[in-house]
């Protein structure tokens, strides 16, 4: 790799340090503000005083300095010559370039800034070009103004870098940029394309309280610690396609104006939307929530999709808990092929005004009691209420099908609760009906309630259990008897087998007649369940 130039033989590094270059591990106030002045009145040269009050109605913009360039402007050309010259004193070709035409670009682009630096409340009226340089050391631009725009395209940012109430009149390049440290674009303002795609942040990001009034595109940008958007605005699109959250993301009470795109996106930690606003449409289609992903009292006022999301992670001890309470979705919002590994959604208060598409397959959700971890009762109950919703939704839509699902989920979860008397009608309803939705379970227990019946029977003739009197004529009698017993509301026994014949068994077999009646009409009515379920008869 090339050897980049120093910053110390660029003309407008030197303008900006006019006064000296600050040093590692302290800031000093006074020498910022010399530099500043000198290079706020040299951009600001022949502005009347209302653009000066415009540009600097930022509270946190100082003003001094931006007057009187003329009245300085010998004596800043003299020291700047003598700068160059003193700095780059060890190089033999040294030719001096010339002091720097307010009106051309600012080129700092491709070289490397050994110390820090520190251009707090700077005006850049021209655009300015920091593409492929490398800062060695803290960047400070608090409270700049990129009246031109900035390029800041490949750049390397080795220490802290802060943007904190910037304000970027055209456009703000940041693309495949590196920020080792931590970078601060708190409070800034974006009145233009902001081009963060490629970013690398290793030590995260705070954006809080920053506004794009344009399209902001964070595709494909990789934050290695927090990235914090709290109170962020978005006015137009925001994009954050393919982007890695490696450490806790938070965008609580967020605007998003426009539409907003996080399909692709993987947040391997937490990441909170509580209370944020997304005005337009919403696409978080394939993104990968690895832990809790927090959307409470979140409004969705566009038609949303969570389209082959993944919420948790496959064969890990990770937790990943959607919350939705008390959230908003306007339209519809889709989570087709949306796949939930250890918990179910929690859906306390959330509304779904038009619809919500959901795959009612067991391969997308959590089988009831047994995800990632083991849920004590509390998160039981939540787990039930949450399809309770989803039935509740579906039933609305008139879907069937789907609605049965979440209903046989819901009733798993039941059967979990209480005390054993308490759990056991659910256990058994799941046990011989699957919920109402097996048609063979129940149809199985009739055929085994029969024969065992019919093979008792067949056996006490054999064994002489029937007076003499009252003796059937055929061995296979008790097929007959037994399936009367079963069907006994069809009269089959009346019409085959006198009152006295029925009279004279042995009481053990009079009471499985009734047993073999109950149980046969129980599984008879889950029966019909299944039949009414499978095609879907109301």
């Amino acid at each position: 790799m090339a050897t980049l130039p120093d910053a110390n033989t660029n003309p407008w590094y030197v303008l900006m340090t006019l006064y000296g270059e600050q040093k590692t591990g302290g800031y000093d106030r006074t020498l910022a503000e010399n530099n500043r002045r000198v290079w706020n009145a040299w951009a600001c040269q022949n502005w009347n005083k209302e653009r000066r009050d415009l540009v600097f109605s930022n509270p946190n913009s100082d003003s001094s300095g931006a007057a009187g360039w003329s009245k300085i402007e010998a004596d800043v050309k003299r020291l700047h010559k003598a700068e160059m010259e003193k700095r780059s004193s060890g190089n033999g070709s040294f030719a001096y370039c010339g002091f720097p035409d307010k009106n051309a670009k600012i080129d700092c682009s491709g070289i490397k800034f050994v110390c820090p630096l520190a251009l707090t409340s700077t005006i850049f009226q021209q655009s300015v070009d920091f593409s492929g340089a490398h800062f060695e050391d803290e960047v400070i631009f608090f409270g700049s103004n990129f009246l031109g725009g900035g390029n800041f395209r490949s750049a390397a940012f080795k220490s802290g870098a802060v943007f904190c109430d910037v304000d970027f009149q055209r456009a703000a390049e940041f693309r495949l940029s590196t920020f080792k440290g931590s970078a601060s674009f708190r409070q800034g303002r974006f009145s233009h394309f902001a081009d963060f795609r490629d970013v690398t942040a290793f030590a995260g990001a705070d954006f809080a309280g920053a506004e794009f009034k344009l399209r902001a595109d964070f595709r494909k940008s990789f934050w290695g610690g927090h990235a914090n958007f709290n109170e962020a605005k978005f006015l137009n699109i925001a994009i954050f396609e393919n982007a890695s959250f490696q450490d806790i993301s938070t965008f609580a009470k967020v605007n998003f104006d426009k539409f907003v795109d996080f399909s692709g996106a993987t947040f391997l930690k937490d990441v909170v939307f509580g209370s944020a606003s997304f005005t337009g449409n919403t696409n978080f289609a394939n993104a990968k929530f690895t832990q809790s992903a927090n959307f409470q009292s979140t409004e969705f006022g566009g038609s949303t999709k969570f389209k082959e999301a993944q919420f948790g992670k496959l064969d890990s001890d990770e937790i990943s808990v959607p919350d939705f309470t008390e959230a908003s979705f306007a339209k519809v919002v889709s989570f087709r092929g949306a796949e939930f590994v250890s918990h179910y959604p929690v859906l306390e208060g959330t509304q779904f005004r038009e619809g919500v598409v959901l795959s009612a397959k067991a391969a997308f959700w959590p089988v009831a009691g047994k995800g990632a971890t083991d849920l004590d009762e509390s998160e039981t109950e939540l787990a039930k209420e949450s399809c309770a919703a989803l039935r509740h939704a579906l039933a609305k839509q008139g879907m069937p099908e789907e609605e049965h699902f979440f209903f046989r989920r819901e009733m798993g979860f039941a059967a979990q609760i209480g005390g054993v008397w308490q759990r056991l009608p659910y256990q058994v309803f799941g046990a011989v009906s699957d919920f109402g939705q097996s048609i063979w379970r129940p149809a199985v227990g009739l055929l085994a309630l029969w024969a065992i019946g019919a093979l008792l029977y067949t056996v006490s003739y054999a064994w002489g259990a029937f007076d003499d009197g009252q003796q059937p004529r055929e061995i296979l009698f008790g097929f007959g008897l037994s399936f009367a017993n079963i069907f006994k509301f069809l009269g089959l026994q009346r019409s085959y087998f006198d009152v006295a014949f029925t009279q004279s068994l042995n009481p053990w077999l009079q009471v499985m007649g009734g047993v073999q009646t109950v149980v046969g009409f129980l599984l008879l009515f889950f029966l019909g369940l299944g039949l009414r379920t499978r095609f879907r008869m109301r």
